[in-house]
């Protein structure tokens, strides 16, 4: 079955649901989807409060540069105690990142700014696993 995984902001305890971005749990899924975790990884963690020139994202408050700074992981489903220092419970996090958990799930603020940046709309009917559409193709 292998490992899923989610990417964590272990200091503001948010995370990005890789469905929501249209990639797979699994890395190997992860790193060969575009755009995906990646991507928002990106987003989140450029410092970068305000647009400087050709090639920089629009300012987004809020969300570009988000987590700039932080303490940012990817957690499995199979994390152990050790993986992370003691304070963090490696092992309960990937749990803690659901409805019922105390990690935030902020991926519908980054899907605007990857839909508006990279000219796409993200469509996900089933409310699982979403994909991306090329506007200019559609």
């Amino acid at each position: 079955m292998g490992q899923y995984w989610k990417l964590v902001n272990l200091d503001k305890k948010e995370y990005v649901h890789p469905h929501r971005v249209g990639c797979g749990l699994k890395l190997g899924e992860q790193i060969s989807s575009h755009p995906g975790t990646g991507t928002a990884l990106l987003i989140l963690c450029a410092a970068m409060p305000a647009s400087r020139g050709n090639g920089d994202l629009q300012a987004d408050p809020g969300v570009v540069g988000r987590w700039a700074g932080d303490r940012i992981a990817l957690v499995g489903d199979y994390a152990e105690h050790d993986d992370l220092p003691d304070e963090f419970e490696a092992e309960s996090i990937y749990k803690r990142c659901s409805e019922d958990g105390d990690y935030e799930d902020i991926t519908d603020m980054i899907v605007p700014v990857i839909e508006r940046e990279l000219n796409v709309k993200f469509v996900n009917p089933s409310g699982g696993w979403g994909h991306w559409v090329d506007l200019e193709d559609a």
